[in-house]
């Protein structure tokens, strides 16, 4: 039970840092607010953990059907290409945005 819990809080991970980035650096984080770039990045970033938690949830069912392998390996590939994604949007978005709004 307490990794069915891991795995689910692993998966909406990147929300509450989101939520904590924008409280402990406002001006960093507010970068996201003020360009079409920053909300193309929040949207990438609500889609990629809206789908980690539900293939998660896939994965956590096939693993009660004795499925296992290959919800592990649902887990592991979720982590690598959602999650991990969606903190790096969170913790370098707002310095994507900056670099990609500066004059050449």
């Amino acid at each position: 039970m307490g990794v069915v819990t891991g795995v689910r809080i692993w998966s909406v991970l990147p929300i509450p840092l989101g939520i904590a980035m924008f409280f402990v650096a406002p001006s960093y984080q507010t970068e996201m607010l003020r360009s079409p770039t920053g909300w193309l990045l929040l949207a990438l970033w609500i889609a990629l953990t809206a789908s980690a938690y539900a293939v998660n949830e896939y994965a956590i069912r096939l693993s009660r059907r004795g499925r296992w392998p290959i919800g592990a390996l649902l887990i592991a590939a979720t982590t690598m290409f959602l999650t991990f994604p969606a903190l790096w949007i969170v913790f370098l978005g707002p310095a994507l945005v900056v670099l990609l709004q500066q004059p050449s």
